[in-house]
């Protein structure tokens, strides 16, 4: 529990890639800079000095380089040792998958450190993965479409007997890529292989209008709050580029039990598509940290980054009850500009600091 209820908190944020398809890290930085007026000290985390989220003006006062998570949750810690040395870090929000796991793994190191989080256990994460969400999204009245758990070449050749193409396959974190063609698909699978390893998913695809919601749970698993958003824009890889806040109690309520019956707590995403002739909601995935789109919950009266950080250090947060619909985001391109020997520094100190720029 935080003693200091009103002071100034340093926050290190993860997911700072910032391209087509961006991580979440920036718009959780821009919603925590507009949180209730209060400017947290913001500390970017990357394991490449090219994410040129880092640099997004105004944003962070530091920067600094940690390992991929590949490296394991060792070095995950130490490097958070490390840097704790420097700058009294008070709360972490990982914003990629592997780094909520990281977290999640690591949850006693990382409050040895003073660190605090609000990451599900590993459990929870087991509990909703691509490969077993069927029978969960079925608990609740979701519907979920068909789904293929590949671990071979063989597996990848009935795939493509059994579904009809085209349709997605998917890395076990994350990636996910629309195939038409058997050649397709099997370039497709050798490069999600080599990139993510085994398994991965084979999934039809189910069209209508495309939605996705953010949610958070305290640590009692009790939903804080909710903002549903349709997509109006996508990218050719089928993210998001517009979209737009709408209501939908029930699916709100629905995801709320779905997450609560595994324990969850902290963030998520639930994607899902809703078949406009039947009004059934095909539940496609939940990704266990917040979404890239996460600035629009402010927009919509709902900053879950800045609730998280409240709740990670042990304070109150009232649940939200309303969501404003009708507010629009739309992603654009914006040019930065800095000084190069500012990212020479970062590559080869592994520490920026970015204050009075």
């Amino acid at each position: 529990m935080d003693s200091c209820p009103n002071r100034s908190l340093t926050v290190a944020i993860t997911g700072l890639a910032a391209s087509d398809n961006p991580g979440p890290g920036v718009a959780v930085a821009r919603c925590l800079r507009e949180a209730r007026g209060r400017r947290q000290t913001l500390v970017g985390l990357s394991f490449d000095h090219r994410f040129t989220g880092l640099y997004a003006a105004g944003l962070f006062d530091e920067a600094f380089l940690i390992p991929a998570p590949s490296y394991g949750d060792r070095s995950f810690v130490q490097a958070l040792a490390d840097i704790r040395r420097q700058t009294a870090i008070d709360v972490l929000v990982p914003a990629l998958d592997p780094d909520v796991g990281l977290c999640a793994a690591t949850r006693r190191s990382l409050g040895a450190l003073g660190i605090h989080t609000l990451v599900p256990d590993a459990a929870a994460i087991r509990r909703r993965a691509k490969s077993v969400l069927t029978p969960l999204a079925e608990t609740v009245g979701f519907s979920a479409p068909r789904t293929l758990t590949l671990l071979s070449q063989t597996a990848m050749t009935a795939a493509l007997r059994d579904l009809t193409l085209p349709f997605f396959l998917k890395g076990s974190f994350a990636d996910a890529r629309l195939v038409s063609t058997a050649e397709q698909a099997h370039a497709e699978f050798e490069r999600l292989v080599g990139q993510w390893g085994f398994p991965l998913l084979a999934q039809e695809r189910v069209l209508g209008d495309e939605l996705n919601l953010a949610v958070l749970f305290n640590r009692k698993s009790e939903l804080v709050g909710a903002v549903p958003m349709r997509k109006l824009g996508v990218t050719d890889r089928g993210k998001g580029w517009a979209g737009v806040t709408v209501r939908l109690p029930d699916v709100v309520e629905r995801a709320g039990a779905l997450l609560r019956s595994i324990h969850w707590v902290g963030p998520a995403e639930l994607e899902m598509i809703r078949d406009p002739a039947s009004n059934r909601f095909y539940l496609i995935e939940i990704n266990p940290r917040f979404p890239a789109w996460t600035y629009l919950t402010a927009a919509a009266g709902q900053n879950l980054p800045w609730a998280a950080v409240q709740l990670a250090m042990g304070r109150e947060v009232r649940p939200f009850r309303e969501v404003r619909p009708g507010q629009l985001f739309v992603r654009s391109v914006e040019d930065a500009f800095l000084p190069f020997d500012q990212v020479e520094a970062l590559r080869s100190s592994r520490h920026l600091v970015m204050r009075g720029r």
